[in-house]
This record gives C-alpha cells, sequence and structure tokens, in this order.
C-alpha cells in the first residue's frame, strides 16, 4: 500500500493548550503489480510477499462465497413450477 494522503486536525484542548483529541485521516492505494515491480530496496520482497499472500487469500474466500451462494440461490427459487 501507499499513503497518498494523511492529516490530522486537532479538536480539543485543555487548559494548556495540549490537544486531548484528534480526528485523523488517511488516504491510502493498493499498488498493482506493476508498481510492486518498481519498488526498490530491502521492502521489494516484503511487498511482493505481502502481494501475493493477500491475492491468495481473495481467492480463497472467492471460492468459498461461491460454494455458499448455489445453496442460498436455490433456497430463494420456488419449490413448485
Amino acid at each position: 500500500m501507499k499513503v497518498t494522503a494523511f492529516s490530522v486536525a486537532e479538536k480539543l484542548f485543555d487548559v494548556s493548550l495540549n490537544a486531548t483529541h484528534a480526528e485523523a485521516q488517511i488516504t491510502i492505494n493498493v499498488l498493482t503489480p506493476d508498481e510492486l515491480a518498481a519498488v526498490q530496496g530491502p521492502m521489494a520482497g516484503v511487498a511482493n510477499t505481502a502481494y501475493t499472500y493477500t491475492q491468495g487469500l481473495r481467492m480463497q474466500q472467492a471460492q468459498l462465497n461461491l460454494q455458499e451462494a448455489t445453496p442460498a440461490t436455490l433456497g430463494m427459487l420456488p419449490t413448485s413450477f
């Protein structure tokens, strides 16, 4: 992932003007395989391994979802024609 934006807004302060509550916003983009190919240095291997692992998990979850969807869909069909 690549952090593309980050901001912190301090909302409440104590009597010494120290922030006691803050709101943080972060924007991230998932890198594509082409973008990962351009990563250099010690994090290149970690980034590629993390991407491959995550894609594998997503494929497993998609297959499980398809297996569960078929009986659920059949259960919605009327039994008498």
